[in-house]
């Protein structure tokens, strides 16, 4: 599975389930506890998650938490570069799609 598409189904289960542990993640999503921890890492440094570790009854793990933040769609940045969107053949939730959040956070600032 190509990692941009990897890291848009994690960040929709993030958004989705609004808080779930990193193991669980990595059994939904079915990759490899290592695949998932170094994207997980990747996401936490983009400041788009929080890992935060805890324990349980059972065991104990990272918990991710998707970060509150101002998120948009758009098609053109102000200076007219075309986002991402433009030609994608990907299914996602642009709330939620690694690539259009790494473009967005890009964009130049105003």
């Amino acid at each position: 599975m190509k990692e941009d598409l990897i890291r848009s189904k994690i960040l929709f289960e993030i958004n989705d389930k609004g808080e779930i542990l990193q193991k669980d993640i990595a059994k939904n999503l079915k990759i490899s506890e290592a695949r998932c921890s170094k994207i997980l890492i990747q996401l936490e440094k983009e400041g788009l998650i929080a890992r935060r570790w805890i324990r349980t009854e059972k065991s104990r793990g990272y918990l991710i938490e998707p970060v509150t933040r101002s998120i948009f769609d758009p098609l053109f940045s102000e200076d007219g570069r075309i986002a991402v969107c433009i030609g994608c053949v990907v299914d996602c939730n642009p709330s939620y799609c690694a690539s259009l959040n790494i473009w967005i956070k890009n964009l130049p600032n105003s």
